[in-house]
């Protein structure tokens, strides 16, 4: 009939059994899965092309000390092998990167604090012994902004101009350490 089919429902705008009075809505087709699941593949191919593309390393970790995802950045700028981050154990891999740390107990101890203070948001500059040196911003990742519940913690390191600048200014404006 050349009409669009719609995925099934009972109440349609709040009036139950709508459905069965508008043949334009009905049980969804094999054509209508395959679509969905086209949009949805595109859709989580292109937030991961964008995740991967910022110059900022980023890691999402739940409240439990589980990894739930990094970007390539990520990887790059703290210099783990991707065998300690497919672990998914955050307790690995801040074991990996604690010996490249100038203050490794300060740098421990941040972590801690904000695993035991999930509302907690935290900006610290990082300095490792090769000469790099870190901005890491963690913020609280909510899943539903409605009832406030929190899934992880989001940390974000960038590599600092501020040696570059000759420690006049940060990579973040209005920020200074």
């Amino acid at each position: 009939r050349g009409h669009r089919r719609f995925p099934a429902c009972t109440t349609v705008r709040g009036h139950p059994h709508m459905a069965d009075e508008h043949p334009d809505i009905g049980s969804p087709t094999p054509e209508d899965h395959t679509t969905v699941e086209k949009r949805l593949a595109h859709s989580l191919s292109l937030l991961r092309a964008t995740f991967d593309s910022t110059a900022d390393g980023i890691l999402v970790a739940d409240g439990q000390g589980r990894i739930e995802t990094f970007n390539q950045r990520f990887v790059q700028l703290w210099q783990l092998p991707a065998d300690v981050l497919a672990g998914g154990d955050d307790n690995a891999a801040l074991a990996f990167v604690l010996d490249q740390l100038i203050d490794p107990e300060g740098f421990l101890a941040k972590v801690n604090d904000l695993y035991a203070n999930p509302d907690a948001e935290s900006f610290d500059v990082l300095h490792f012994k090769d000469g790099r040196v870190f901005e890491r911003y963690s913020r609280p990742q909510r899943m539903d902004v409605n009832t406030g519940t929190r899934l992880g913690m989001v940390s974000r390191a960038a590599l600092t101009s501020r040696r570059r600048l000759g420690g006049r200014a940060s990579i973040w404006p209005g920020r200074s350490s």
